[in-house]
């Protein structure tokens, strides 16, 4: 309950500040780890540069995501709202991999959607699910689940 009532005070619209752009990390399913760095193009749009490492494939790109529901609010996202991403990444070890070959991942494209919170205090929240899609060897067009959950901070 206590933390509930934490999360109800940090997420409360008083005294908003403008939101520019955010930093987040977090854990995902088959991401292990992905670290993100957005901007806010508009109080419903931002653009972000994505780094991660989706069963052990280092992997890096970039993504754009609507923040589509939510009470407008000036020079920022809604605080509580419906999210809409779109990705697109390539491996490290191999850029021009198109194709990915057994358990190494090649060009992927991620379209994922879900809740995201932004406080006035600059907490940030993106819980996402949706399908990373890929070209596979044996199977042509292939796709599996992405899930993440990232936190972070606004400014």
């Amino acid at each position: 309950m206590r933390s509930l009532i934490l999360l109800a005070l940090l997420a409360s619209p008083a005294d908003s500040k403008p939101i520019r752009a955010f930093v987040a990390a977090g854990p995902g399913l088959p991401e292990l780890l992905r670290v993100e760095l957005g901007w806010f193009a508009s109080d419903r749009l931002s653009v972000e540069a994505h780094a991660g490492f989706p069963v052990f494939n280092p992997m890096v790109g970039l993504g754009v995501t609507g923040w589509l529901l939510g009470a407008r609010q000036i020079d920022r996202p809604p605080t509580h709202t419906l999210t809409v991403s779109g990705r697109a990444r390539v491996n490290v070890t191999d850029p021009t991999l198109l194709t990915s070959r057994g358990e190494r991942l090649g060009f992927t494209v991620e379209i994922t959607g879900g809740y995201g919170l932004l406080s006035a205090a600059g907490f940030v929240l993106r819980a996402q699910a949706g399908a990373l899609v890929y070209a596979d060897e044996h199977a042509g067009l292939a796709a599996g689940p992405q899930v993440v959950l990232t936190l972070g901070y606004a400014f």
